[in-house]
C-alpha cells in the first residue's frame, strides 16, 4: 500500500496546464477589472481567479452540472449552461453589456466552439485556445477582423507553471481534492477513461489511478 492519498498529487499536471495558459494570456491582458470566460476547464477557472480576474464565468453543458457546481468552489463567480441558456446574452448581462475581456477554450468540443467563443468577446478581446479540435476549423474571419480579436494557442506547461501549481495546491486556497472523484486500480483504467469521457451513465470529473490498488 501507499500511505496517504494520491488524489492531490494527481492534480499536479492539469493544475500546471491551467497556470501556464493564464500566464500566456496574462502577457496580453490586464486581469484586474476583467471578465474571463472559460469554456470547459475548471482548473483554468481557478487559475484565472488566482490571477485576479474579477469575473470568472464557467461554461458547460447541462450534463456537466456537477462539474459546473464545483467550479464555484474553484473560483468561478458565474456558471452558464450553454445548451439551456443563451451564452452571449448571459455574458452581456454579467458584464452590463461590455462582454468578456478574455475567453479561454479548454473544451474538447468541435471546431464550432472557436467561433462561438469569439462572439463572447468585447472589441479587442483576447482568446486563448488550449484544446485540439482534431480537424480544420471553419473560422469567422470577418468577426475576428472587425472586432480586432487577439488569439493565442498554447499547449502543455512549463517548469514555472508547475511551481505555481504546487504553490497554489500548498496554499489550500481552493479545494483541489474535490476534482478527483474516483480512484481506480490499473485493471480498471479503461473503465476510468470511459467514465471521465462521458461514455458511461456513471459520471466522473477526474479519476486517479493507484497502481497498487
Amino acid at each position: 500500500g501507499c500511505p496517504g492519498s494520491t488524489k492531490p498529487a494527481s492534480n499536479t499536471t492539469p493544475a500546471s496546464n491551467a497556470p501556464s495558459g493564464c500566464a500566456s494570456i496574462q502577457s496580453i491582458t490586464e486581469w484586474p477589472q476583467t471578465t474571463c470566460t472559460v469554456l470547459g476547464g475548471r482548473l483554468s477557472a481557478q487559475a484565472a481567479a488566482a490571477s485576479g480576474a474579477d469575473n470568472v464565468v464557467m461554461m458547460g453543458l447541462g450534463r456537466d452540472k456537477e462539474r459546473l457546481e464545483l467550479s464555484h468552489k474553484l473560483g468561478a463567480t458565474h456558471t452558464v449552461v450553454v445548451d439551456e441558456e443563451d451564452a452571449r446574452e448571459r455574458i452581456r448581462e454579467i458584464t452590463n453589456g461590455r462582454m468578456a475581456d478574455t475567453v479561454i477554450d479548454v473544451s474538447g468540443a468541435g471546431p464550432e466552439i472557436v467561433n462561438g467563443g469569439i462572439t463572447l468577446l468585447k472589441k479587442r478581446g483576447k482568446m486563448l485556445c488550449t484544446a485540439r479540435k482534431k480537424g480544420a476549423v471553419p473560422f469567422d474571419f470577418d468577426r475576428f477582423n472587425q472586432y480586432q480579436i487577439r488569439m493565442l494557442g498554447t499547449r502543455g506547461h512549463s517548469y514555472e507553471s508547475v511551481e505555481l501549481a504546487l504553490g497554489l495546491m500548498k496554499s489550500r486556497k481552493f479545494p483541489l481534492d474535490l476534482i478527483s472523484t474516483h480512484i481506480f486500480g490499473l485493471r480498471d483504467v479503461d473503465h476510468a477513461l470511459r467514465m471521465v469521457g462521458g461514455e458511461l451513465k456513471e459520471r466522473s470529473i477526474h479519476a486517479t489511478i493507484e497502481p497498487w490498488k
